[in-house]
């Protein structure tokens, strides 16, 4: 398993997210109602020029975006960031989206994690990346739990999402922990 994992990290890349991107899909994607069913922030529905504040607001200290693309295909699938940047307490909170539905259920949600805490231990020197996910959001779940994320708990009623409180859940993975499987993986 870890072999595959290793040839699927090598045909993907981050790069900066750009107004290009809007064009390229996101725009439609964030549209979509299966996408705005499990996003956390409001909007939910997305115009042109929101998305390019939100590119404009995520290019600072504490927030860092990237669009996902395939290396082989060239196709942009989807976009990861790191949110709420803390240098003092070496966290952050992530989200990702996968917009290109080829690209779902594949274990690319596991190669964006890798990618986006590749950056977040060894660029910015964090010690953990956490995220929430909607307790009824299955594929999230599953994806976090197969990379390797510990569940820590359940917040009740955190989020207000189509007119009702929903629960989530927040996963965490560790530096040292990806210092160990980062070690796996080049060791092949």
């Amino acid at each position: 398993m870890i072999e595959k994992f290793k040839k699927k990290i090598e045909k993907v890349k981050l790069e900066k997210i750009q107004t290009k991107h809007i064009n390229m899909g996101w725009y439609d994607w964030v549209n979509r109602s299966d996408i705005v069913n499990v996003l956390n922030e409001p909007p939910y529905r997305y115009t042109k020029k929101q998305l390019k504040k939100y590119i404009k607001n995520s290019n600072n200290k504490n927030t860092k975006m990237f669009a996902v693309i395939d290396k082989k295909k060239n196709k942009y699938f989807g976009n990861i960031r790191l949110t709420n940047i803390s240098k003092n307490n070496c966290f952050c909170n992530y989200g990702r989206l996968i917009g290109v539905k080829d690209y779902k259920k594949k274990g690319y949600g596991a190669i964006m994690l890798y990618k986006i805490c590749e950056y977040a231990f060894n660029i910015l020197k964090l010690n953990k990346v956490f995220t929430y996910v909607y307790t009824d959001n299955k594929d999230s779940i599953s994806s976090n739990k197969k990379f390797g994320m510990r569940k820590e708990g359940v917040l009740k009623n955190h989020f207000f999402k189509n007119g009702k409180f929903k629960d989530v859940i927040i996963f965490s993975f560790f530096s040292k922990d990806f210092k160990i499987l980062e070690k796996k993986i080049k060791n092949l």
